[in-house]
Formats: structure tokens, C-alpha cells, sequence
């Protein structure tokens, strides 16, 4: 492996033949998780500080070490558990907090490199498509900033609050890459859980600082981008 601190790895898998490129939203492209939402929703029900900061401690005692044993043993149980929050929210509530959310604090958390690299590859006629497990109110805003399709998990409305379309959501990502050329095809993503992906493409690429154990499992040379640069 090694670290880049330019686009030239990039424009050598142009060179070569690359014409779709696959890009990870939360931790790759910006400084985000999927439990945000919930929180910025969380935090304005509480008009005092300590009552926010209370329910914290409690959600901390209570549920994080269940949501953090169900994400160390497979990431979709996870999913499934923690997307079951946004029930008792309408699909107007999930979309301007999304909104407020994402000009908030996602505008301000972008990973430079990858906001720059997707405006790159779209002026080298590369297609980008953000493909992510979060939810359309909060991807679509990606999209539109950069302009480019995505591929998500979908939330609709519901008779009883918003469901998230959990249907699709084992092996969601490699699924939806399988759908373009393995050999014409760039990556970049940031976790063990985006390994299909990452060994199903020809060109991967990990925003990381440094390697990781889970590295040993790639099958392709893969490139390091900081996700300090700026």
C-alpha cells in the first residue's frame, strides 16, 4: 500500500480504463455516521442542557454496548436495530432535520480530498455514484450537492411514522457495485465493512491514516488516502 497526496494514482486508473467510480459517503467522503440523525433529532426534544446530557448517560448505559456488540458481530444487524429509532418520526420530520443536518454540520465536515477527487473525476468524464447504507433524506443531499446519482437505502412514509427499506439490506453494497464492470470500476471507501466492494473493483482506494488489520484481507493493490489532507 501506499499514501497519496495528489491525484495521480487516480488519473493513472483513468488512463487505464476507468470509467465509473463508486464513493463511500460516511468516513470517506465526510466526517459522519448514521446514528447523527437520530442524535441532532434527539438533542432538540431536550430545552435543558442536563436533561440532553442525561439522556445521553442513559443511552449510553443502556444501549450502546447492545448496538456496539450488534455492529462488532455483523454491521447489518446493526442496521436493522438502530433504524427502528426513526419509527416514531414522520417522513417531513427525517427530511428537514436531514436538511438542517447536513448544512449544519456535514458541509462543514467534508474530507477535502474526496469532496475535490469527485469533482475531479467528474471533469475526466469518470461517473461518480455515492453509494451508502444511510437513508435517502439524508444521501439525497449529497447527491445534490455534487450533482451525481446515488444508490440507498430508501425511507418512506409510513401510517405509523417513517420505515426504512430494510428488504435489500444484506449484502446491499456489493450487490449494487456487481451492477458495473469490475475492471473499468474505482472505489473508495474507508472500513472492513466496505471489503466486497473494495476487492470486487479493480482500482480501491481506503481513506485511512494509517493501515489496518482488516487491509490483510485485500486482494488488490490498494492506495491510502489521508483523511487529513486538505
Amino acid at each position: 500500500m501506499q499514501s497519496i497526496t495528489d491525484f495521480g494514482p487516480m488519473q493513472s486508473a483513468i488512463e487505464h480504463g476507468a470509467k465509473e467510480a463508486l464513493i463511500d459517503i460516511d468516513n470517506t467522503l465526510a466526517k459522519a455516521k448514521i446514528t447523527d440523525l437520530y442524535m441532532w433529532m434527539k438533542r432538540k426534544e431536550f430545552k435543558s442542557i442536563l436533561l440532553w446530557r442525561g439522556w445521553l448517560i442513559y443511552f449510553a448505559i443502556c444501549w450502546g454496548p447492545v448496538y456496539l456488540l450488534l455492529d462488532f458481530i455483523h454491521r447489518d444487524w446493526f442496521q436493522r436495530a438502530f433504524y427502528r429509532r426513526f419509527h416514531r418520526y414522520s417522513l417531513c420530520e427525517i427530511e428537514t432535520n436531514s436538511v438542517e443536518l447536513f448544512e449544519s454540520k456535514y458541509k462543514q465536515g467534508f474530507i477535502r480530498y474526496t469532496h475535490d477527487l469527485i469533482f475531479y473525476l467528474k471533469e475526466n468524464n469518470v461517473n461518480v455514484t455515492l453509494l451508502s447504507t444511510n437513508i435517502t433524506p439524508i444521501v439525497r443531499l449529497y447527491g445534490q450537492y455534487f450533482d451525481v446519482p446515488y444508490i440507498c437505502l430508501r425511507a418512506d412514509s409510513h401510517e405509523t411514522g417513517l420505515r426504512v427499506n430494510l428488504d435489500e439490506l444484506k449484502d446491499f453494497k456489493i450487490n449494487a457495485a456487481m451492477e458495473y464492470d469490475p475492471l473499468k470500476t474505482i472505489a473508495v471507501a474507508d472500513s472492513k465493512h466496505d471489503l466486497p466492494v473494495l476487492n470486487y473493483v479493480q482500482y480501491p482506494f481506503i481513506v485511512s491514516n494509517n493501515k489496518k488489520k482488516w487491509m490483510a484481507k485485500l486482494r488488490h493493490k490498494v492506495i491510502l488516502i489521508s483523511e487529513d489532507l486538505k
